[in-house]
């Protein structure tokens, strides 16, 4: 049996905004396609804000099995890219657990000011992460 964990960095009230692949190039086309033109501002999309502990307890609802939970502090990770300085998942790791500029509210995203639709977590397990049969 395929053994399920969700890794929360740093705490389980962490909050990330995440957004689709497929929302991200939508919006993207609309922003570069928008007038007047979007010039030397950062430009916010989100599918969702969520905390770690919400995202675990998404997967186990759509996948209808218990997720081993881990808790990764900040300082464990950076012990570990001390170790392994190059490694560019690991800097994304220790950046998201410090939560520097990883979570925002939908309030201020360019979709929601265009009321856009875009795909929430839960949306996007039940399509990926849905039990197969077999």
């Amino acid at each position: 049996m395929e053994k399920r964990a969700v890794k929360a960095l740093d705490s389980w009230e962490n909050g990330v905004t995440v957004t689709t692949p497929r929302d991200i190039g939508r919006i993207t086309a609309r922003v570069v396609g928008e007038e007047p033109r979007v010039r030397n501002e950062v430009v916010y999309t989100a599918g969702e804000t969520i905390t770690y502990g919400k995202l675990a307890d998404v997967v186990e609802e759509v996948t209808g099995r218990m997720v081993d939970r881990e808790v990764w502090t900040v300082n464990g990770l950076k012990r570990e890219l001390k170790d392994d300085p190059e490694n560019g998942l690991k800097k994304y790791r220790v950046v998201f657990a410090e939560g520097k500029g990883v979570s925002w509210g939908i309030e201020k995203t360019f979709n929601a000011k265009k009321g856009l639709e875009v795909q929430d977590v839960l949306g996007w397990a039940k399509e990926n992460l849905q039990p197969t049969s077999g």
